[in-house]
């Protein structure tokens, strides 16, 4: 195609899609120039999730093996990983470092939501609304994450071809979608057949011939059911084979319940302000603005009868409140608290569908639609400023901002491991010691942050032989339990240290009412294994204390709090290591297992 025939295309565009088309390439050069001010990653390198996630795109990088379990040797995928496998394939791909590629990934999530959007609103309504969502969802400056790419890109893109398909091919490519996006997010696993029951009967209430829509609907989901076998390869080997053939879904380390959002939070107090804090936020002038106008927009979409918004509105509704069928059926919780994004995802359209109503009022005024698309445009640009400052201003972003002797020591040793040893095992001081160096490399590990660890392996098991492999004076328990994991490495740095220096020095005071939290500075475990840490000849304590280190009103259960030797790791290993990095306060030791 010549520039002329070019030329004339994008002059014989309507000037929504101009429009589009500019707020696209503005949006995505701005979040480019904000994105290569980091210096690392926006996020704390001790449990920050932005590390537990280019962890996983470094595993992806190391093996392109999406059914093994990123940090455990020997054990399978426990969290849908889609987005990583992408994002590793990108940086082979294009040659960037994982690290760049995980910064700028950011600013094509947003792209592509944008598109998705335009399309969405086009389909829905017109293209000023699709105008309209697609600047809305750019002043949203997500990060690389499992979850921001689930809420901007994977289920919007989803429900659109479930939604909106017209024809076989959609509704084909539709149910490979749904494959796809089953491997990136529970959210789209139970979400989009939540929203397939609440259209089917929305379809089956308004119809007037019952008989007529019964059979378009079983052909319609036919072909979703012929695209989702189609991708099945992918739903299996990314994420669910392992999860229910290998693990039959029972989790063993119920990642939710560590949290003060666990189930027992799911109260209809609870619903009511979730669902009020969506639609009736204000808490700035321009969140009044956007709930004055999504109620507008529920009131407009109904009366038009432009039910997309309100089915999705609903079905977010179900999800949310899911546990109430599953807790009785199946024991769990999918993560209620994760499902309100698809009411968030039903308010934003109500957003747009109000202002594209808001523009089409029919008055007698020459120059009312002009101005009133200015001062929408002024809102909608105020509020992409809004966007950008609270994630320039965000403390983690800040700190992103700076550099980190730390965090480049870190990274030099995974480097170092990925380079030389890319299948080792590491043995860390202290779990949240493992998670960081994971963060930096995707080199294995023994243990983790529990709440960043395979929901469907016992980590109280691992916890507990990490402390007698470090700890124990008991030396062949030691090398059985070092040949078992096939531990290579140990790594020691400051926060390892100090953590176990500090479990050594208040072991005493944790046991008291109140200090039950002074022993997640160990190594903890559960009463399970009580008995192997007292015949490696460890000491320890009995604790109540949370399981989630970030969660100050998570429950508290009573633990086993590992504690150390004085000299913090035994002699087998100071005997039978070699050091070979030392820099920072950050130590990597080999093992001779030979001996």
């Amino acid at each position: 195609m010549n520039k002329e025939k070019i030329m004339k295309k994008i002059k014989n565009l309507d000037w929504q899609d101009k429009a589009f088309l500019v707020s696209l390439i503005i949006v995505f050069i701005i979040q480019v120039f904000v994105l290569s001010g980091l210096h690392q990653l926006p996020g704390p390198i001790y449990g920050g999730d932005v590390y537990f996630h280019q962890g996983i795109i470094h595993h992806m990088d190391n093996t392109l093996e999406p059914w093994k379990d990123p940090i455990f040797k020997e054990e399978y995928v426990f969290y849908p990983s889609f987005m990583h496998f992408l994002v590793a394939l990108l940086s082979k791909i294009t040659g960037l470092s994982v690290y760049s590629t995980t910064i700028y990934f950011s600013a094509i999530m947003t792209l592509t939501s944008m598109s998705i959007m335009y399309f969405l609103g086009k389909r829905f309504m017109s293209k000023t609304t699709g105008l309209i969502l697609a600047i809305l969802y750019g002043a949203s400056f997500r990060f690389t994450h499992a979850s921001a790419f689930a809420s901007a890109v994977m289920i919007p893109l989803t429900v659109y071809f479930y939604y909106f398909s017209k024809n076989k091919k959609e509704y084909m490519i539709g149910g490979l979608l749904y494959a796809i996006g089953s491997v990136q997010s529970i959210l789209i696993v139970l979400g989009i057949p939540i929203l397939a029951l609440v259209n089917i009967a929305k379809r089956l209430l308004i119809a007037k011939k019952k008989n007529k829509e019964w059979k378009k609907l079983f052909t319609d989901h036919a072909y979703y059911s012929l695209g989702f076998i189609i991708g099945l390869p992918i739903f299996l080997i990314f994420y669910w084979g392992p999860v229910l053939f290998k693990y039959k879904l029972h989790t063993i380390n119920p990642w939710q319940e560590y949290t003060a959002s666990g189930v027992q939070s799911l109260t209809f107090g609870k619903i009511i302000s979730t669902v009020s804090g969506i639609f009736f936020n204000f808490s700035s002038g321009i969140k009044i603005i956007f709930s004055l106008v999504a109620l507008f927009g529920i009131y407009y979409t109904f009366t038009k009868k432009k039910y997309f918004p309100l089915i999705v509105f609903f079905a977010g509704f179900l999800a949310t409140i899911h546990p109430i069928i599953t807790m009785p059926l199946f024991g769990t919780s999918f993560g209620w608290y994760r499902f309100p994004v698809y009411l968030v995802f039903s308010s934003i359209i109500f957003i747009a569908a109000g202002f594209n109503a808001i523009i089409n009022i029919k008055t007698k005024y020459t120059n009312y639609k002009p101005i009133v698309i200015a001062l929408i445009s002024l809102i909608l640009l105020m509020n992409i400023l809004v966007g950008i400052n609270a994630f320039k201003t965000n403390k983690w972003t800040q700190i992103g901002f700076t550099e980190s002797p730390q965090v480049d020591t870190f990274q030099k040793v995974g480097d170092w491991l990925k380079e030389n040893d890319p299948d080792a095992v590491v043995l860390s001081l202290h779990p949240e010691s493992s998670f960081a160096l994971f963060g930096v490399s995707g080199i294995k590990q023994v243990t983790s942050r529990r709440t960043h660890a395979n929901l469907f392996v016992d980590i109280n098991e691992r916890n507990a032989d990490a402390a007698i492999m470090l700890f124990s004076n008991n030396t062949e328990v030691v090398k059985e339990l070092i040949e078992k994991y096939d531990v290579s490495y140990i790594f020691i740095e400051s926060y390892g240290i100090q953590a176990q220096q500090q479990c050594f020095n208040y072991k005493d005071q944790m046991e008291l009412e109140g200090y039950g939290d002074l022993g997640m500075n160990c190594y903890i475990t559960d009463n399970n294994y009580l008995d192997s840490v007292k015949e490696a000849g460890l000491d320890y304590r009995k604790v109540l204390a949370r399981l989630d280190p970030a969660e100050a009103d998570g429950p508290r259960i009573e633990l086993i709090s590992i504690i150390p030797s004085q000299n913090l790791i035994n002699g087998y290993i100071q005997n039978n290591s070699i050091q070979i990095f030392n820099e920072n306060q950050v130590i990597l030791l080999r093992l001779n297992n030979e001996n």
